[in-house]
């Protein structure tokens, strides 16, 4: 390994090191809460499908989108949608 990718190995391990203590999140997981937390927003307070809402740029297909949103939240995008509805009461926007 050259000395200049070795320099960026460590610093990006240094990196990693310090987000998760900070966060105590892996910096994958910090990356990914932006799109979930959009997804649950779109999903709460719009009627749109989550077909729709896998169109946002963040997504690459619906099937993607399910397997994210599973992924990060343990249940599919209508569990998602009335948890959030239900904990925070939201009214729906059109």
């Amino acid at each position: 390994m050259s000395s200049s990718a070795w320099q960026f190995t460590r610093l990006v391990d240094e990196h990693v090191l310090a987000e998760r203590s900070v966060t105590g999140k892996t910096p994958g997981a910090v990356i990914r809460a932006a799109p979930a937390l959009e997804a649950k927003r779109l999903l709460a307070r719009t009627e749109l499908s989550a077909a729709r809402v896998a169109q946002r740029p963040a997504f690459e297909d619906a099937s993607g989108f399910g397997r994210f949103v599973k992924r990060e939240t343990g249940g599919s995008p209508g569990d998602s949608r009335r948890e959030v509805r239900e904990k925070y009461q939201f009214t729906r926007e059109r």
